[in-house]
């Protein structure tokens, strides 16, 4: 799949999975339901997109603080 490609491309260990911080999770929503990317998880404060919608690595979105 994906990431056994890209992991043959770069020769080594990749990016596979990333998190951010917002403001506004329901914008958040909104705007991937407008442009139809699927999720995968969904919960009061994350979101992560199907990994399947955008090249196999999982964009996950929330409102909570890492360090918290």
């Amino acid at each position: 799949g994906p990431v056994a490609t890209d992991l043959d491309r770069c020769g080594g260990d990749v990016l596979h999975a990333v998190t951010y911080r917002v403001a506004d999770l329901e914008k958040v929503k909104m705007h991937l339901d407008v442009n139809r990317f699927s999720t995968t998880s969904e919960s009061e404060d994350l979101v992560v997109v199907d990994p399947g919608a955008i090249g196999g690595g999982p964009f996950g979105f929330t409102t909570r603080s890492p360090w918290s």
